[in-house]
């Protein structure tokens, strides 16, 4: 059995399991070129963010909109230009993000890492600006629930996306990242 010393690791080998080189000149064996690729998980995330996000933040812009309609005030509407305003950003941050990792471009995963901190900076602002509705207003219980529980569970998204990015073993062969 031979032994291949990179930078960082040391890659063994026998006669069956020798590395090749891919474009960028990076040394592959048979276990790097199997996770190299977007499928699996990534391609689950690839779709969410270019596929599934923008159409459920569309759906969501569409029944604020509606229920705006219903109950029109001048409040209500500077909070939903600010959320209307943010989510749009996210929707092109995102399907860029999406794009970048579906052509696996070398940033891409810095990309979506960034677009992952845009959601925690969106849901940090929502979630003041509806504690400062929530002190201006009379607030039931049911709107002080779904006050912390959308930024939590936007959190936890986050968290699962950013530990998969950082972790994932078909990220790294992919993107060449590690721990990033």
């Amino acid at each position: 059995m031979r032994c291949l010393q990179s930078k960082r690791t040391v890659i063994r080998y026998g006669a069956m399991d020798k590395p090749s080189q891919d474009a960028a000149g990076q040394i592959q064996t048979a276990a790097t070129s199997t996770y190299r690729g977007v499928r699996g998980w990534l391609l689950f995330f690839v779709l969410s963010l270019t596929v599934f996000t923008p159409l459920l933040q569309a759906y969501i812009i569409y029944s604020e909109k509606q229920s705006y309609n219903a109950t029109p005030s001048p409040l209500l509407l500077s909070v939903l230009a600010i959320d209307w305003a943010m989510r749009g950003i996210l929707i092109v941050f995102g399907l860029y993000a999406g794009i970048e990792l579906w052509q696996m471009k070398p940033k891409a995963v810095q990309i979506a890492k960034a677009y992952l901190v845009a959601i925690c900076i969106q849901q940090l602002v929502l979630l003041a600006v509806g504690i400062w509705i929530a002190s201006r207003v009379a607030s039931s219980p049911d709107f002080i629930s779904s006050l912390i529980l959308q930024p939590l569970r936007s959190f936890c998204y986050v968290v699962i996306w950013h530990l998969y990015l950082t972790k994932s073993k078909r990220v790294a062969a992919t993107y060449g990242t590690q721990g990033r």
